[in-house]
């Protein structure tokens, strides 16, 4: 296994899908909130729409008493553009600076749960994952919605695409209860 510092780096669990993630499963570990990045895990790069699948899976998660604050790295008008297009607004925070740690504790403030019932849903490893295991709260790691990215993100993914080889030699990738295979 890495070494210490580097468990910063391992989700805690995986699903290939924002969609694969089952509300039940969230509630069976206690979890009652989700902090969300926007870009390849709720929406595609650069795209406000939001598929019916994912509108589905949100009102789901409303349903069952679990809620959902966006966070992400882009400006407010966007990430605002994307939550307020919901039939219920999801809070959210823009410019959050991650994988800083303040953008995350905002988001525990505003979904009104304590730290140890959310968690961290992102498509990134050195964004998502580290920001919120940084944070102390539990992550999953979902596969990209789709290939067009921000350039430097694109750049990323080659060193997150060989840490994900490893990790998955390792048997250190987890699928999430109910929520399929690996990314």
């Amino acid at each position: 296994m890495p070494a210490r510092p580097w468990r910063l780096l391992i989700p805690d669990a995986v699903a290939p899908h924002v969609t694969a993630i089952r509300a039940g499963a969230l509630l069976a570990r206690g979890i009652r909130g989700l902090i969300v990045d926007l870009d390849n895990t709720l929406t595609l790069w650069n795209d406000t729409r939001c598929a019916p699948e994912v509108e589905a899976w949100l009102q789901d998660l409303q349903a069952a008493g679990i809620g959902v604050c966006v966070v992400s790295n882009n400006g407010p008008e966007r990430v605002s553009a994307f939550c307020r297009a919901r039939p219920h607004e999801l809070p959210w925070i823009a410019h959050a600076g991650k994988p800083g740690r303040r953008a995350y504790r905002r988001a525990v403030e505003r979904l009104g749960v304590p730290a140890e019932a959310v968690a961290v849903v992102g498509d990134q490893v050195f964004t998502d994952v580290f920001g919120g295991k940084r944070a102390g709260l539990w992550t999953i790691l979902v596969r990209p919605l789709g290939r067009r990215e921000f350039p430097a993100t694109r750049a990323v993914r080659l060193v997150e695409g060989l840490w994900l080889w490893r990790l998955r030699g390792t048997g250190a990738l987890r699928p999430l209860c109910g929520g399929g295979a690996d990314p």
